[in-house]
């Protein structure tokens, strides 16, 4: 009776818990992540303020760029060249190495991964064996949150920014099937975007039989509930700065990311 009433204790409190930040979500509060923009591209030694963008009608009759694809000295939407990054081996072409983290290893192809949490003292993503995420055949690898030993996989946002600013990003995420809607925030030119920056569908290679359907892409993982694969195609004219996957919640949820295509 003890121990039940223990665990009675702990599901009232989390209960309360969620409650009280939904409570906060409805109020107004957002967390820093999804209000504060990403770090600029420019160089530190001359960083230019949001109030420096060039009006389109000057900067078209100084034959510059074009305000709507520029940043006013920053970097130039729609740099670099098409990528493919599957998490299956590193920039450099070498295989990559099972739960470790992942900051740099793919900035040639115009991708630095971070990772920020309210709980966590990691600052770094984790490529991880997913196969434990995954149906059977799939791939072996993906991003995630970082891993923490026994205590499994931390809760917090991982964040994938593109120093080339390309116009068009798109990705698998995979996460609980519980979970209403999986959150992306999007920023480009220092603003974060609307919804409408982003489109999500399923992503039919992991959908079974039981999700026919349904309008979703779902499987069930060996021991686990049911998981969910989206498709998500993010665009923005003016470049995109940042893509975050925000795993916060309420309920607090693992997401995982594969399949990642950067088109400038």
């Amino acid at each position: 009776m003890r121990v039940l009433r223990g665990l009675a204790a702990l599901t009232l409190t989390g209960l309360a818990c969620a409650a009280a930040y939904a409570g906060l979500r409805s109020a107004g509060f957002q967390p820093r992540w999804q209000v504060r923009p990403p770090p600029s591209a420019q160089p530190a030694a001359a960083p230019a303020p949001p109030a420096a963008r060039v009006p389109p009608a000057a900067s078209a009759a100084a034959g510059g760029a074009d305000a709507s694809t520029t940043l006013a000295g920053g970097v130039p939407a729609g740099g670099g060249r098409y990528e493919r990054i599957e998490f299956e081996t590193y920039g450099d072409g070498s295989p990559v190495r099972s739960n470790t983290a992942a900051a740099e290893q793919w900035s040639g192809q115009g991708l630095v991964l971070s990772f920020e949490s309210y709980t966590a003292e990691a600052t770094r993503p984790h490529v991880l064996d997913a196969r434990g995420y995954f149906p059977p055949g799939a791939s072996m690898h993906a991003l995630a949150p970082p891993l923490a030993g026994e205590r499994g996989l931390e809760v917090g946002v991982i964040h994938l920014d593109f120093p080339p600013r390309p116009r068009k990003v798109a990705f698998t995420i995979f996460g609980p099937d519980l979970i209403e809607a999986f959150e992306i925030i999007v920023w480009s030119r220092g603003e974060r975007l609307p919804a409408s920056a982003r489109a999500h569908v399923p992503d039919e290679r992991y959908a079974d039989g039981e999700s026919a359907g349904s309008g979703k892409a779902t499987y069930r993982p060996g021991g686990r509930s049911r998981f969910r694969a989206e498709r998500v195609v993010v665009e923005a004219a003016g470049g995109i700065d940042r893509v975050s996957l925000d795993g916060w919640g309420p309920p607090g949820h693992i997401l995982l990311l594969d399949h990642l295509e950067i088109d400038p």
